[in-house]
């Protein structure tokens, strides 16, 4: 009797009090009701429904309600769309509260002591490391620090130049954020700790360095004036003296920095010795919380170790996080939110997937769309939910994410696949300016976008597009792909202005993979020779002397 009444009750106050006709609910449940007719969501009308039919406890009720006013943008939508494109990205992250505390935890110890500290945060692909790093960044913010994060590319030994451009980055944030006056301390105190002369040789390695001297009347091009090129003699430990110094001037309580470096298992020894110099020295040194991700089941874990061992040996606190896939009560409400219906209603179908992907929210995201693609999952547009078929219990169903990405690339355009599959090529992200070189469908990046596999790059100054995760690069990516590579690489270099050429790096990247594994014609090889002593100059005045040395050999 009560849970009939209750039902009465809130048809009628859904329908802005319009009486309940008793009799009414022999239709209730129909698409035609008057709920769903009125535009209302479908979490409303079952919820009226399975309380008319006597078929839901008041405590369940009473769950319904809390989840509509707790999350409203999923179960109180009015719309008659139909969700195009499940987006992890947009998501909330669940099932992460105890580690989202230990992150931040740390930071605010961080703030407090200001000594520097280490976290690792391990899992495997789309288990959620990169999105549990940014939970910390609005506290960086709050606490009037800054925030820089890289991703180590695969198979490019050019590691140690990541670690360079994070600082750059790090100074020119630095600059347009400090007043005048802390620009002045900041200037003052590396000159009292190197000396000017040695200020010409940061310069060398770190060119955005001029605009901490915007407000000296030294300047560093004065300093450096009738002084030797030096980068050449310059080594690791040299490397790491500079960026420390600089680090220590830059960060402090009132100043700290988190530097966020992903996948360092496509790094080597000797970058990784170069960011724990970065943080050893224990109090008034430099104040930054460095945090490293990898995947675990992909890292040299006898490098790990050393890593480990070199930061404890140097008093530096280090702690790690190791992420699985998300509890099933998580994740079932991850999946609800996905299709905007309330748990109890897509039950069966999130445990289902949960079996499947093991709790790991960017392949469950994967296999939604995959259950979209063949047909199995629908939305129906008469009573504005989900439906499945029981082929969803199927065991045949892949458990492996690349092979659901491929299947879902395979239902794209040729062109689309032929673009992403550049991208893929170019280390996961696209310029335009690349793209028209090389004559793709520009329009074709939209479609990408749509279906969720690209975004543009966040930061950048010119226009450039990227995955939106690493397993979309990696499933991008065919057999073949050396041999597609070198060809790419020969086309963008027959419309290269040589060294003023911006991506010249990376046209010689892509040509040399090509030549690794491929027989070149003898035509090609002097100018391929010819290349790398060009991009070994460039990579030198870059500062980045590991991937010159690669060129050089």
């Amino acid at each position: 009797r009560l849970r009939h009444l209750l039902g009465r009750l809130l048809h009628s106050i859904f329908l802005d009090g319009s009486p309940y006709v008793e009799g009414e609910s022999d239709n209730v449940g129909s698409p035609e009701s008057r709920l769903l007719a009125r535009g209302l969501p479908s979490s409303i009308h079952l919820l009226c429904r399975d309380l008319l039919k006597g078929e839901l406890s008041i405590d369940e009720a009473s769950t319904d309600l809390h989840y509509m006013i707790m999350e409203p943008s999923a179960f109180l939508r009015c719309s008659d769309m139909t969700p195009s494109n499940f987006s992890l990205i947009r998501s909330k992250l669940r099932g992460r509260d105890a580690e989202i505390r230990t992150m931040n935890d740390t930071f605010c110890k961080l703030t407090t002591t200001g000594v520097s500290e280490v976290m690792f945060v391990s899992g495997f692909s789309g288990s959620g490391k990169s999105r549990l790093v940014r939970t910390v960044v609005p506290h960086v913010a709050v606490a009037g620090g800054f925030a820089i994060s890289k991703k180590f590319p695969q198979g490019i030994d050019d590691s140690l130049s990541l670690v360079l451009e994070a600082i750059n980055d790090l100074i020119i944030m630095v600059s347009e954020d400090s007043t005048d006056e802390e620009l002045y301390s900041i200037a003052s105190e590396l000159i009292s700790s190197v000396g000017e002369v040695f200020l010409s040789v940061i310069h060398q390695v770190l060119p955005s360095i001029d605009l901490l001297f915007n407000v000296n009347v030294t300047s560093l091009a004065s300093l450096g004036r009738g002084m030797p090129e030096q980068t050449s003699g310059l080594t690791n430990e040299s490397i790491s003296f500079i960026l420390k110094t600089l680090i220590t001037a830059i960060s402090s309580r009132d100043r700290p920095v988190l530097l966020h470096f992903d996948d360092i298992q496509w790094t080597n020894a000797s970058s990784l010795s170069v960011m724990a110099e970065l943080v050893s020295g224990g109090m008034d040194t430099s104040c930054i919380f460095l945090v490293l991700g990898y995947r675990d089941n992909e890292i040299n874990q006898a490098v790990l170790n050393d890593l480990t061992a070199c930061l404890r040996r140097s008093c530096v606190p280090v702690q790690h996080i190791h992420l699985v896939g998300i509890d099933e009560p998580y994740f079932i409400d991850l999946i609800s939110n996905a299709l905007c219906m309330l748990p109890r209603h897509c039950k069966s179908l999130s445990t289902a997937v949960y079996r499947k992907t093991k709790g790991n929210p960017f392949f469950a995201f994967q296999m939604l769309g995959s259950l979209v693609d063949h047909r199995i999952l629908s939305y129906n547009t008469s009573c504005k939910c989900w439906t499945w078929t029981d082929a969803i219990y199927n065991q045949d169903l892949s458990e492996n994410v690349l092979f659901v990405l491929r299947d879902k690339f395979d239902l794209l355009d040729s062109e689309t696949q032929h673009l992403l599959r550049v991208a893929a090529s170019l280390r996961g992200s696209l310029p335009i300016a690349v793209a028209t070189r090389l004559d793709l469908p520009i329009e074709k990046i939209n479609s990408a976008i749509s279906i969720g596999i690209m975004e543009r790059c966040p930061g950048s100054d010119v226009e450039s597009y990227q995955f939106t995760h690493d397993k979309f690069r990696e499933a991008a990516s065919a057999d073949g792909e050396t041999a597609f590579r070198y060809s790419l690489g020969m086309k963008l270099l027959d419309t290269s202005s040589g060294q003023k050429d911006e991506y010249f790096l990376d046209i010689c990247d892509l040509i040399n993979v090509g030549v690794e594994g491929n027989r070149v014609a003898h035509s090609d090889l002097n100018r391929i020779i010819a290349v790398n002593i060009l991009a070994g100059d460039k990579a030198i005045q870059n500062s980045d002397f590991i991937r010159a040395l690669g060129y050089c050999r």
